[in-house]
């Protein structure tokens, strides 16, 4: 029997507003802004390249 391969993920908050102290260059919150869909980008690629059976992302994935 093969094993059943799977990636968990949750709560992505896919464009969720990023509130922070302020100070902040606009290259650190361009990069705040972007991470959420920087993980999404690598959690899709890790499936494709592990050849994962499901992903399954538990949570909001929009806020």
């Amino acid at each position: 029997m093969q094993p059943f391969r799977f990636i968990h993920c949750g709560d992505l908050h896919l464009g969720a507003p990023f509130q922070y102290a302020t100070g902040i260059s606009s290259a650190v919150d361009r990069a705040v802004s972007e991470a959420t869909y920087v993980a999404l980008d690598k959690i899709i690629d890790t499936a494709i390249t592990e050849h994962v059976h499901a992903v399954v992302i538990a949570g909001d994935i929009y806020n």
